[in-house]
């Protein structure tokens, strides 16, 4: 999809100080994060670039360079200049990863949609999200299943305001596509970076029913934030896992 940047969204200043091609990088850049310019877009080509604000083409290519460098757009030979989409492994941000042993291959994973509701803001979460206390959020809850067991129950929090009508989704989509997509092909949200926490705790009735253990039982319990651009948290998940069968695993 080729997006055309609007000629008056922005004007480059002679007189200031920053450097023309950096004004114009700091344009493209305020685009992406802005949602103006999509993951998938492709961005005015060079040539046009350099007639609509008058500078040389070698501007444009500075300008240009060091958005792609940083992840912000990438280059198609002979396509033109896009919009990168989620820049992590997408074998790492799809789901966690559980095998038996090191040389085992990965079996299939099942999700399961348990529920996507509209809940009230908590302090802790609403703080992990950087938004007001007040603020609603969206409960998504999940179950993952390898050859049939449960293996985790994930509940994921996201902020209401910046995902609006979320819930009118089709519930199947939650199972048979990852979350991080959903929000990136429907928000434009692509997945930058992510944080854990690791624990270990005693499963509650919910968790221990779900996963098929005793009340009480230890779980590992994995807190994530997900980010998207200038760090902006989009996602406060918690999973409950059993390593009764396999356990998680994690490469650097």
């Amino acid at each position: 999809m080729r997006h055309e940047q609007r000629a008056d969204a922005a004007t480059l200043n002679s007189i200031s100080p920053l450097p023309i091609y950096y004004q114009l990088q700091t344009i493209i850049q305020n685009d992406i994060e802005g949602g103006r310019l999509k993951p998938g877009d492709a961005i005015t080509p060079e040539r046009k670039l350099a007639e609509r604000y008058k500078v040389s083409v070698g501007t444009v290519r500075q300008a240009i360079a060091p958005l792609v460098n940083e992840g912000f757009l990438i280059r198609m030979q002979g396509k033109g200049t896009f919009v990168a989409g989620t820049t992590m492994d997408p074998d790492y941000v799809r789901s966690y990863r559980f095998l038996s042993d090191f040389s085992e291959a990965e079996a299939p994973i099942k999700f399961t949609f348990k529920s996507l509701k509209k809940v009230a803001g908590s302090t802790r979460i609403n703080a992990c999200l950087k938004i007001a206390a007040g603020q609603d959020l969206f409960e998504l809850k999940r179950l993952m299943l390898i050859d049939n067991e449960a293996t985790a129950y994930s509940i994921s929090y996201l902020p209401q305001r910046m995902f609006k009508r979320l819930d009118e989704t089709p519930s199947s989509r939650f199972e048979k596509i990852a979350l991080y997509r959903i929000i990136e092909q429907a928000y434009g949200v692509p997945t930058i970076s992510r944080r854990e926490l690791f624990s270990v705790a005693a499963a509650d009735k919910e968790v221990a029913a779900l996963l098929q253990v005793e009340p009480g039982s230890p779980v590992l319990v994995i807190e994530m934030m997900a980010y998207t651009h200038k760090e902006r948290a989009y996602e406060f998940r918690k999973s409950f896992c059993t390593t009764r069968s396999r356990r998680l695993l994690r490469e650097y």
